[in-house]
């Protein structure tokens, strides 16, 4: 192997390593919480949150319809994330699926403590209102790994294109 070939497949192995996804939470990296329950009154309950963090133990986070990406049924208005204890509904973390109109109302689901501040998927202990919390590190679009490796591509050609340079 020439001088600088090693440098130049040493270089690539180690930027395509950091460009993969890693088990930690990158800096910049995008949360979404994705919610499918039933309850029954009105039955499915689904909705999607998308967050610049993980929302922060013993905290008290309120969305609007408006503010979430999708919340189902049509009925929706409001889901609020209590790892407080405050809402009284029990220990750990809880949503409360609220509803306006005929059918209005506030279900609960309990989950785990810490299940919205670690990533996973996380059953609901609560009895009568089943659910599923799937907190996770949203994936980049496809063109953007096709992007960053091309990147990498040209860059691993150029370094090797300067090693044959030097050695002539």
């Amino acid at each position: 192997m020439k001088s600088g070939g090693y440098f130049s497949l040493t270089l690539t192995t180690i930027l395509l390593s950091v460009a993969g996804i890693s088990p930690s939470i990158a800096s910049g990296s995008i949360i979404q919480y994705t919610f499918s329950g039933i309850n029954p009154g009105t039955g499915l309950q689904t909705f999607q949150d998308v967050a610049s963090n993980l929302l922060t133990p013993f905290s008290l986070n309120d969305f609007t319809k408006a503010e979430l990406a999708y919340c189902m049924p049509a009925s929706c208005s409001d889901v609020l994330f209590d790892s407080t204890g405050e809402s009284g509904h029990g220990i750990g973390d809880i949503i409360t699926f609220t509803e306006s109109g005929g059918s209005g109302g506030e279900w609960f689901y309990d989950f785990v403590p810490g299940a919205f501040s670690t990533l996973g998927a996380y059953t609901a202990t609560s009895a009568g209102n089943p659910g599923t919390l799937t907190v996770s590190v949203a994936t980049p679009e496809p063109i953007s790994a096709v992007l960053i490796f091309t990147g990498l591509l040209g860059l691993a050609w150029l370094s090797r294109r300067r090693t044959k340079v030097r050695s002539s």
